[in-house]
């Protein structure tokens, strides 16, 4: 009896969609790790970014404020 059709189980009329081939799954979970990739890579230069800011507003202040206060030679110019 494992030959018959069931009565109902009329494959156009099912609801449920067909069942993803694993290349499908392995396309859907490389999509979502290259969106975090891509996160991470964006977080990361923004980082970047913050610290060499920081950076350059520490040096202008050395350069404006703490070495006239203390009379020594400034630092030469970052290239």
């Amino acid at each position: 009896m494992a030959g018959i059709l069931e009565i109902g189980k009329d494959p156009e009329i099912d609801p449920r969609p067909s069942k993803r081939s694993k290349i499908k799954k392995d396309v859907g979970k490389i999509r979502k790790d290259m969106i975090k990739l891509f996160e991470g890579l964006n977080n990361q230069n923004d980082l970047l970014l913050y610290l060499m800011f920081k950076s350059q507003i520490i040096r202008d202040w050395i350069i404006t404020h703490l070495c006239p206060a203390l009379k020594i030679v400034p630092p030469p110019v970052n290239p």
